[in-house]
């Protein structure tokens, strides 16, 4: 298809502008006025861009954004773009498809004189975009003329007018006018429009003079909310009820947790939904059985069940997931087979083979650990189809049918959310299971036998263990990152942005190798090690080795252990009293723990603490050998041989560590995030949003602005050092900002746990005199709430326990009880379930606007 291009530019002296389609530039030429002119072919799938060059052919500006898409009209015109971050994440499927439902869609009709098209999500219900110019197809600017234009669909606005005076350069603006038509904001600037003698489309970027879209958002798992109708745990029905509570509080995006599938051994401990075995499928758990065709030919005893389920103040994983695939497997049995999950079964079998094979692996085994699998311990395609028509094809048409009603029940529940004009977002866990369906599918992905983690932060000292995989990224680069498109286009089935838990395991990875426990003694990757010059260098003279090994002697067993302390000598270490070495049988944090269930420490005292303890020692060296040379390990300033340096030694050590951590990958992880970010977040339209709770590199925000991605501002989680807090009233508007996550205390827990943190923040930020209050009161928690939502970032995000605590009354009785996660404990339960049905949640209104 043959197009005229044309863009309105002034350059500077010297600088002409090229058009460069499909990524090969052409020469424009000046046609007068400020606008350029070229002619070029284009196909369906065409992309293209401006760009200003000098005299020596170097490019000076480039038209800021991802790249366009030309449209059918005959003469396209645009506007020049500056450098403006916000724009993708503007042009996200947030609006879209998520709040866009707020305006029915309707289609400019096109082949006429004029088109023009606006993308402008900072639009409120109840008004719409209209224009206003010089031709009197515009009204000659005259306001009552004013033309209203079309959602095509939201956020673009589309009007398409037939010109009276097609060969007269002219002028227009925009307005906002509301449903009686009265002028709520006028552009003050006019916009030049060239002589459009054929069929011309105009695209702008966005409405000058309009305040930034801001929104509200509420978290909430899944697995927490309640309905009259549910199975003892929140179900997808339950979600769509939800979306009207939040569409009657003025709340724009609804926030979930992981939904994937998480099922290793059918214990409680499954119940972490950030270790999915497969990133596609969803969770049996989100079933909503009574929605099952026969289910109601199940008898009583499963009403009753599910009555005795849901009456239950917490989520009951293992006996909720039991029933539900009880119920699951016996409505299967007894029903015939359904076209419709079949179909579904053949359109997605290249994800869903290879995971129903895997389930039926895992239950056949009694483990979810592939090694033990025997034949099948290795993935082959083969015996997946040989599987198809023995035995155990029952098994795999179950898991694929039980996927399909998950899709199903998803779909409908999303779609009447998106209805109400509301967006959701979804999380995207950073790691997978060690053991399931994608490291046992595609282990040339993954890194065996080191996991991703977090370093030590305010919320748990010792680090974090995710038990999930690192990247390869090599490998993935090596395919397109193809592993990763199919991971986001199982979530752009069901949302419309996504949280990235640790977005810096983008740049960097805190990586536990295999024997660590905590994730106290992890390491980054990438990095650059210290070798021994530069140690001599920042520490002439130091004993690197005694740096480098635990420094344990009787007074050292004595502050930890007690009377019991020569017993833990005698049984636990060797050497002088003066320097105690682990026996050869603890030579790691696994073996101490693997000795600990082997009852090697009964005796000694309570066998968690003890343990503990030697943990604790096993980690106690402020420097670590690795590959290349030395790492510090964090928080070396705990370490009994940092604390036994002279006072000179450890500032000197203290400047070499933070030097390690904060400064010297800069390079290094820039061009890491540089190479696999941009790969991720340009797979797929959705809003991405980003979070980091620990030792964020500092780079790490500018970069995620530049790219459209959203920085989540946490305020008891300040990013910048020596800071105690993060005020939401300095977040930039790329920002999402928030009081607390689901793995931090909500407000009212926070409160009374933290008192010193807690007088502060009365005193400081809410001006009050006194002591604090014992309780963080209602009003107490809408000072906090409503300092968020003044926030000039895009999204003010509220855990719902933070909301219902700014309504008197609305509360649950105890707050402890409140809490979704503690990250300090490795196998948290994930057990929360709101107190109020959703039905009963307080109406209040949380908007922005």
């Amino acid at each position: 298809m043959r197009r005229a291009f044309r863009i309105h530019h002034d350059p500077a002296p010297g600088e002409t502008v090229q058009l460069v389609v499909d990524y090969l530039p052409e020469a424009m030429r000046p046609i007068g006025d400020g606008w350029w002119e070229a002619n070029a072919d284009v196909g369906e799938d065409s992309v293209y861009y401006y760009r200003a060059v000098a005299d020596d052919g170097s490019v000076t500006r480039i038209d800021h954004g991802r790249p366009r898409r030309p449209l059918g009209e005959y003469v396209i015109i645009d506007r020049w773009r500056p450098a403006d971050p916000a724009r993708m994440a503007r042009h996200s499927t947030l609006f879209k498809i998520g709040i866009g439902r707020h305006w029915p869609e309707a289609r400019g009709a096109s082949g006429l004189r004029l088109t023009l098209r606006l993308h402008e999500p900072s639009i409120r219900p109840g008004s719409r975009v209209a224009v206003i110019g010089s031709d009197p197809s515009l009204g000659a600017w005259d306001e009552s003329g004013a033309r209203r234009m079309t959602a095509s669909p939201f956020p673009w606005w589309t009007l398409t007018v037939d010109l009276e005076r097609p060969d007269e350069p002219g002028r227009y603006s925009y307005l906002i006018v509301d449903d009686a038509g009265t002028i709520i904001h006028r552009e003050s600037d006019q916009l030049p429009l060239p002589p459009c003698p054929t069929s011309t489309v105009v695209t702008d970027e966005r409405l000058r003079g309009l305040p930034d879209w801001r929104g509200t958002g509420v978290a909430v798992p899944v697995f927490s909310l309640r309905t009259a109708r549910s199975f003892g745990v929140g179900d997808f029905a339950d979600l769509a009820a939800f979306g009207q509570w939040a569409s009657q509080c003025g709340i724009s995006v609804i926030r979930i947790l992981p939904l994937n599938d998480t099922i290793s051994h059918h214990r409680w401990t499954d119940s972490n939904p950030y270790r999915p075995i497969s990133v596609q499928a969803l969770h049996p758990l989100y079933t909503d059985v009574r929605d099952l065709p026969g289910f109601g030919d199940l008898g009583a005893d499963v009403m009753v069940l599910g009555t005795d389920l849901n009456a239950g103040s917490d989520v009951d994983y293992e006996r909720v997931i039991r029933a539900k695939l009880n119920i699951l497997r016996d409505v299967f049995d007894a029903s015939e087979p359904d076209p419709q999950a079949v179909a579904f079964a053949e359109e997605h079998w290249d994800w869903l083979g290879p995971y129903a094979y895997w389930c039926t692996l895992r239950d056949r085994h009694g483990t979810p650990d592939m090694s033990a699998w025997g034949a099948d311990a290795v993935f082959d395609p083969a015996r997946l189809e040989a599987a198809k028509s023995d035995a155990e094809h029952r098994d795999l048409e179950f898991w694929c049918w039980v996927q399909f009603h998950l899709h199903r029940q998803l779909t409908s529940a999303v779609e009447q959310v998106h209805r109400l004009g509301i967006a959701i977002e979804g999380d995207l866990p950073i790691g997978v299971a060690v053991n399931g369906v994608e490291t046992w599918t595609h282990p040339e992905l993954f890194l065996g036998g080191r996991r991703a983690g977090t370093p030590p932060d305010g919320n748990a000292i010792r680090g974090r263990d995710w038990g999930v995989t690192t990247y390869d990224w090599d490998a993935m680069a090596a395919d397109g990152y193809a592993w990763w498109k199919g991971r986001f286009v199982a979530m752009g089935r069901y949302a419309d942005a996504y949280r990235i838990g640790q977005v810096s395991a983008f740049f960097r990875v805190w990586e536990i190798p295999e024997g660590a426990v905590d994730g106290l003694l992890g390491v980054l990757r990438p990095c650059r090690p210290l070798n021994r010059e530069e140690l001599m260098t920042h520490l002439p003279g130091a004993d690197i080795a005694w740096l480098s090994r635990p420094t344990i002697d009787m007074d050292v067993l004595h502050r930890r252990f007690g009377a019991t302390a020569p017993a833990v000598r005698e049984r636990c270490f060797t050497g002088d009293a003066a320097a105690l070495r682990f026996s050869d049988s603890l030579g790691s944090q696994a073996a101490i723990v693997d000795a600990s269930e082997a009852g090697a420490f009964d005796g000694l005292g309570n066998r968690a603490t003890v343990t503990r303890h030697l943990l604790d020692l096993r980690a106690d060296a402020p420097l670590m050998e690795v590959p290349g040379g030395h790492h510090p390990r964090a928080s070396w300033q705990a370490t009994e041989a940092y604390q036994r340096l002279a006072p000179h030694e450890r500032d000197a050590f203290d400047v070499m560590a933070i030097d390690f951590f904060h400064h010297r990958h800069t390079g290094l992880w820039r061009a890491q995030g540089m190479r696999t970010l941009p790969a991720v977040t340009d797979v797929t339209p959705l809003l991405p949003c980003g979070e980091d709770l620990a030792m964020v590199p500092e780079m790490v925000p500018a970069l995620m602005a530049d790219l459209g991605v959203l920085r989540v501002a946490v305020e008891r989680t300040p990013e910048r050092p020596g800071e105690w807090r993060s005020d939401p009233g300095d977040a930039p508007y790329l920002s999402v900002v928030t009081p607390d996550t689901h793995d931090m205390a909500p407000i009212r827990l926070w409160w009374s746990e933290a008192r010193s943190a807690a007088r502060r923040y009365w005193s400081e930020v809410l001006g009050g005199s006194g002591d604090a209050p014992l309780e963080a009161t209602p009003d107490v928690c809408t000072a906090i709430v409503g300092s968020h939502l003044a926030s000039p970032a895009m999204l003010a995000m509220f855990q719902l326990q933070d909301l219902l605590a700014t309504v008197p009354g609305a509360a649950g009785p105890d707050p402890t009880n409140e809490r979704i996660n503690d990250p300090a404990v490795a196998d948290h339960r994930w057990r929360y379930r709101c107190h109020l049905a959703v039905s009963d949640l307080p109406v209040r209104d949380w908007s922005r606007r």
